[in-house]
């Protein structure tokens, strides 16, 4: 299995779209309410408020966005180096991470803010590359910006990216300011026009209400709990393995990046605790799939990389699946 993708030609794209297909159909074949946010999430709610007449649309629409962030993730991972021997493994690893539990094979918040968050990571990699990344600083505030209006949490991003600015060396004031200039900019905006046009009230009250109510707790049932234990078991191995295998032999540039990545790493953890939904702020697996790619990569028995894809892939399978019995 893991030679197969070793490539990234049109045979892997379609083994990973039908895989994304079979580990989604007991979604689409049941009838489950909508996910809706509130006013903290105002282009998500958009969405939902157009789509809410068809749940069957609303998921297939949701299943087209997964697919789609795992080959642009996929597609990051790959160019800027941090996987080289397989190109298409981190789209497959995305897939089945981010449809790891019957709960996430639906369109929720974050999957909508995914692809946003993917090209903050992309853009990130290029502040690094260029000598006058001013406008991709800024690039990074408004992309951050627009994630958060689908999934508000992202907001805490903006620290991610100021701390990923000092792994970089960009310690100026004014660069640590452009990216707040950014999202602070798209705010100004949406407030303006809720102000003038909507209810400026009701989303005022919305943000105050997130921070003056704000809590970190771990809310999941007791299955998505020995599942969580099992994955990241498995990531913190891969993850282990990942930062010392052949550290020496990376490029100064990628270890920057994985540095990058690694600070991302905590805040997924801290995005799992937030709200009262934590099996939604997904960001964890995510980075979970990322890790796990990196580690199948560089493992010498491919026998056992098959095997433990394979086992994660069933056990998913049979969680998925058994909200049909």
């Amino acid at each position: 299995m893991l030679k197969f993708y070793r490539h990234s030609y049109p045979q892997q794209h379609l083994s990973i779209l039908l895989l994304a297909i079979i580990l989604w159909l007991p979604s689409l074949l049941t009838q489950t309410p909508l996910i809706y946010g509130d006013a903290t999430s105002p282009l998500f709610n958009l969405f939902i408020n157009i789509f809410d007449f068809s749940p069957l649309l609303t998921k297939l629409i949701a299943l087209i966005i997964l697919i789609f962030s795992a080959f642009l993730f996929n597609s990051v991972v790959v160019a800027n180096r941090l996987l080289t021997k397989y190109k298409s493994l981190t789209s497959l690893c995305f897939v089945y991470m981010m449809s790891c539990m019957p709960e996430l094979t639906t369109a929720y918040p974050f999957l909508f803010a995914c692809p946003f968050i993917i090209m903050i990571m992309h853009v990130l990699f290029l502040v690094y590359q260029i000598d006058r990344p001013e406008s991709y600083m800024m690039c990074v505030g408004y992309l951050t910006a627009i994630a958060s209006m689908f999934y508000f949490p992202s907001i805490f991003l903006i620290l991610w990216i100021l701390v990923s600015f000092f792994i970089m060396q960009h310690y100026k004031l004014r660069f640590l300011l452009t990216p707040i200039m950014g999202m602070l900019s798209v705010y100004i905006i949406v407030f303006g026009i809720t102000f003038l046009f909507g209810d400026f009230d009701k989303m005022l009250n919305s943000y105050l209400s997130f921070f003056q109510n704000f809590e970190l707790d771990l809310n999941l049932s007791y299955v998505n709990k020995l599942f969580l234990i099992f994955f990241g078991a498995l990531f913190i191995i891969s993850f282990t393995m990942s930062l010392t295998n052949k550290t020496s032999d990376r490029a100064n540039n990628v270890k920057k990046k994985i540095g990058i990545i690694v600070v991302l790493t905590l805040f997924s953890c801290f995005f799992l605790f937030i709200s009262d939904s934590s099996i939604y702020n997904s960001l964890i697996f995510m980075i979970f799939s990322l890790f796990y790619a990196m580690f199948f990569s560089e493992i010498k028995k491919t026998a056992m990389a098959n095997i433990i894809i394979v086992i994660s892939i069933l056990s998913i399978l049979f969680l998925n699946y058994s909200i049909l019995f």
